[in-house]
């Protein structure tokens, strides 16, 4: 979807994104996009709209190890999400588009821009008012960031780094679920998660993280995560 020039949300579905972020690789190929799409019209067939988007905020990833939009509101303002501002609320939904550019900590004036642009489209498709988009707009974002362990560089050495750390947590015997039994079961999966995100990117030293890097390389002006 593009906004007067400016895209809001990317050319694949909410449900495709759902799908490429939980269920398959990130590996690019046709093969891949048309399982993406297949899959896509699978959920959509089986699970209601509110459904697919509760799925997709519990599991999209916010940057610094934060999968879903509770862990984040915690993890950038130990915050319960209900108790987030409408303005905080946005500020964290600009993150998952691209967590390195929309970093909250390294690049906050870019999360801000994309904040006031998704609650520009909020005013617009009247979900908020006037009086609402302009006290958000002019309310200052104060971060109380969790001390996440948090690789520096670019994008693909943080998104390498993070699925190294995945990797090694199912090694460890970590269970990664989707579906809870109720609230509490989800806080507590949610707690968890977090502190093996933080533990497994601990052990990873720098020479690992380049190692990594190096087998995502395939040529002097082209890496990707395979």
């Amino acid at each position: 979807m593009r906004h007067k020039g400016e895209a809001v949300q990317g050319g694949s579905t909410i449900t495709q994104q759902l799908v490429k972020n939980v269920f398959l690789s990130n590996k690019k190929s046709l093969d891949r996009k048309i399982e993406e799409v297949l899959l896509a019209v699978d959920i959509e067939h089986k699970y209601s709209k509110d459904k697919i988007l509760e799925f997709y905020l519990n599991n999209v990833y916010f940057g610094r190890g934060n999968y879903g939009i509770e862990t984040a509101a915690k993890g950038y303002f130990q915050k319960d999400i209900k108790d987030l501002t409408l303005s905080e609320t946005a500020f964290l939904a600009a993150i998952p588009n691209n967590p390195s550019k929309y970093d909250p900590i390294n690049n906050k004036g870019n999360t801000l821009e994309r904040r006031n642009l998704i609650l520009k489209v909020m005013l617009e498709q009247k979900y908020i008012d006037k009086i609402q988009y302009d006290s958000a707009v002019k309310e200052e974002i104060v971060l109380s960031p969790l001390s996440l362990p948090v690789a520096k560089g670019d994008y693909v050495t943080s998104f390498a780094i993070d699925n190294a750390a995945k990797d090694l947590m199912k090694y460890d015997g970590f269970q990664f679920k989707y579906k809870f039994k109720d609230d509490a079961d989800k806080a507590k999966y949610q707690k968890n998660t977090v502190i093996c995100i933080q533990t497994m990117i601990n052990v990873l030293e720098l020479g690992d993280i380049l190692f990594i890097r190096l087998l995502t390389c395939q040529s002097k002006n082209s890496c990707r995560i395979v």
